[in-house]
């Protein structure tokens, strides 16, 4: 995960569920994962979304699973990366606070 401390706050002192509102996070193995962010909307709800690469019908059709731990998650084929390519994605938000414009951004339930 990764975030901007929150206002006033040391590392030792947040809490990543209560403290973190805005995000970017993976999930799953160098070769199969999956990349997700939370923003904060203008009227100050979450919103979570599943980053992916533009894609085709075809893709988006496909499902893949991306396993962690004991979880197994389903997401469309264009939302599955290797490690380097989510690495330049978390570069670019470390960077920007952003994900790039060349993602597309699927919403999902919280």
């Amino acid at each position: 995960t990764l975030s901007r401390l929150p206002e006033g706050k040391r590392l030792d002192e947040v809490s990543v569920s209560n403290d973190l509102r805005e995000y970017l996070q993976c999930a799953g193995s160098a070769g199969c994962m999956m990349v997700e962010t939370r923003t904060v909307a203008a009227g100050g709800s979450e919103q979570q979304f599943v980053v992916g690469s533009p894609a085709d019908k075809n893709d988006a059709m496909r499902s893949v699973e991306v396993s962690w731990d004991s979880f197994v998650t389903g997401v469309q084929q264009n939302e599955v990366f290797e490690a380097d390519e989510a690495a330049a994605i978390f570069f670019a938000y470390y960077e920007t606070a952003r994900i790039p414009s060349t993602y597309v951004l699927r919403p999902i339930e919280l």
